[in-house]
């Protein structure tokens, strides 16, 4: 059985009726960041969870898909339209849709900027206490330390602990922090893009 992958089920508009609806908002000034059409409203969601749409988990192919498709987009005026066909089309169902998506949308890029936010202060303070590590062990080692050999070694062994503390902590700001950025402005452009269906 060929797999049923999201990437067979909605496709970026390029051609036909699809690409008249597109061309005749462009007439207009309007301008549509993300296009994608549908078999079904079905197509957004996980074939896996038989909730209703308002609780459905979004399809990760459509998830991976989207993101694709905005990686290179601005964070204005962005905007995704589902073209539907015209005998499915139902606009209750599509606000229930609407909602369930920037529900979606906002609360994973709040989860994810509060965890950016709790990674950076994280490595900040793992930073600081590296510092004061190297700090003491630089005490210990010139002034503590002189004519009292286990107060060297003490001083020897601080000063590792605290370059390996410190640059643990830089790596959390500058890198794992950074890991998440990807994830977080994506989630951003979704939750205030506007969200359209059209027939076709």
């Amino acid at each position: 059985m060929e797999k049923r992958g999201f990437v067979k089920r909605i496709i970026e508009l390029n051609k036909g009726v699809s690409k008249n609806i597109l061309e005749s908002k462009e007439q207009k000034g309007e301008s549509y960041e993300i296009n994608l059409r549908l078999e079904d409203y079905g197509s957004i969601f996980s074939d896996f969870d038989p909730r209703p749409h308002s609780q459905r988990a979004l399809s990760d192919d459509f998830l991976m898909e989207a993101k694709k498709i905005s990686s290179d987009k601005p964070y204005e005026s962005m905007e995704l339209v589902f073209l539907i066909p015209k005998s499915k089309k139902n606009e209750k169902i599509e606000g229930v849709i609407k909602k369930r998506l920037h529900d979606h949308f906002k609360r994973h890029y709040e989860l994810l900027a509060k965890d950016v936010r709790g990674t950076f202060r994280n490595g900040v303070g793992i930073s600081f206490v590296g510092a004061l590590l190297m700090t003491i062990a630089t005490y210990f080692e010139i002034i503590v330390a002189v004519g009292n050999p286990l107060m060297k070694v003490i001083g020897v062994l601080f000063m590792p602990a605290g370059w390996f503390t410190l640059w643990f902590g830089l790596d959390e700001i500058f890198y794992t922090s950074r890991k998440k950025m990807p994830d977080l402005e994506f989630y951003e452009k979704m939750h205030k893009s506007k969200i359209t269906f059209y027939a076709y």
